[in-house]
């Protein structure tokens, strides 16, 4: 079921954490490409972003890696890549979504001073960076 699928997604890790996005759909689309991947030591698949064009809406707002866990309040985990592309292809205007990102790679991705990161709002985080405090 979608509850224990979803309960399991939380707990699978504590390397990574979920993620708020919202991204503005423009006229060519979001700007980001889609690939399947196999969870480890699972039968889960999930779908994540392969690759983020450059000067599009979510460029510095999603990253290579990402799973896309849920588009506009809908939970994608385990759903085929062409059910999941049909549903970002299908959204208009702001589009919210909530991407799974690993820790490492949160550590790696650099701010920019666009002020474009401030509408990446973490929802949950199972475990803080390394580099938590910077006092």
């Amino acid at each position: 079921s979608n509850k224990q699928t979803n309960l399991f997604s939380l707990v699978e890790t504590q390397r990574s954490c979920l993620m708020g996005v919202e991204l503005q759909r423009r006229d060519d689309g979001l700007g980001f490409s889609l690939t399947t991947e196999q969870l480890p030591s699972s039968s889960v698949t999930c779908i994540a972003v392969q690759s983020v064009r450059a000067g599009s809406s979510a460029e510095h707002q999603v990253l290579e890696g990402d799973e896309i866990v849920e588009i506009d309040g809908h939970f994608c985990r385990n759903l085929p890549q062409s059910v999941v592309a049909a549903r970002l292809r299908s959204t208009k205007g702001l589009v919210q979504l909530v991407v799974r990102r690993q820790l490492i790679k949160l550590s790696q991705s650099t701010v920019h001073a666009t002020g474009s990161e401030a509408t990446t709002v973490p929802i949950t985080q199972t475990q803080a960076p390394a580099v938590a405090s910077s006092r």
